[in-house]
């Protein structure tokens, strides 16, 4: 296993972004302007994990050899997220239109996530997901 450090501004630039969904979740009142129609409380919830998972992204970002593994789950949280935002907006009322672009955002930035490591660090998606060849192992 090489000690080289590889970075990606992509995935950096996904946790940025993952910053401003936060506060737009946290900030109750832009919610109307962002055709948001969720209850305060899940949204202040999901704005706390999404600043969990853009520290994640940012820190991961920063050494994909010894991360890699981390953001390879943080794409399989994308997938779930996903198809429970898509769901969501399409099956169950109350749910504004952005929730619909949230999910396939996020199903799209999952897919970013499988290309790009895999690619930066050679290794499989498998090999990261089990952990496997990376300088983060115990």
């Amino acid at each position: 296993m090489s000690n080289t450090i590889i970075k990606s501004s992509i995935i950096k630039f996904s946790g940025f972004c993952n910053i401003g969904l936060a506060l737009s979740l946290a900030i109750v009142p832009l919610h109307p302007l962002l055709g948001i129609e969720i209850p305060a409380v899940w949204a202040i919830l999901l704005g706390a994990l999404l600043m969990y998972t853009a520290s994640t992204l940012i820190i991961g970002s920063s050494d994909l050899n010894r991360y890699g593994s981390v953001i390879i789950h943080e794409a399989m949280l994308r997938f779930a997220a996903a198809g429970l935002l898509i769901y969501a907006a399409l099956f169950i009322e109350g749910f504004g239109p952005m929730i619909l672009l949230a999910g396939i955002s996020d199903a799209m930035w999952g897919l970013v996530y499988l290309v790009v490591v895999p690619k930066a660090t050679h290794m499989s998606i498998g090999e990261l997901f089990r952990n496997e060849n990376t300088s983060f192992q115990s």
